[in-house]
């Protein structure tokens, strides 16, 4: 069987380096270098979809936390909400 590759939705802005990570609240790009503002990035951006068969459907929203420190070319390692580790 061949597969066919359809492209998503043009990124918000122009840049590279960061990370695409698979999680509970769907997919998500972790910061990463901004080449259009020429900075690292502290923003998370979640593909929202209306219909996942429909690719043309969907597009990149800034979520709501965002990165304590702005980095590029890092490593994101998602962990299920049962993995409380964090006391705030």
């Amino acid at each position: 069987m061949i597969s066919k590759i359809i492209s998503g939705p043009e990124l918000p802005i122009k840049m590279y380096d960061f990370p695409l990570v698979s999680t509970s609240q769907g997919i998500m790009a972790v910061g990463g270098w901004d080449d259009t503002n020429g900075r690292n990035k502290d923003e998370i951006l979640q593909l929202k979809c209306q219909d996942v068969q429909e690719p043309n459907k969907c597009k990149w929203e800034e979520f709501p936390k965002k990165l304590d420190v702005a980095r590029n070319a890092h490593v994101v390692i998602p962990l299920p909400a049962s993995y409380e580790i964090c006391n705030n």
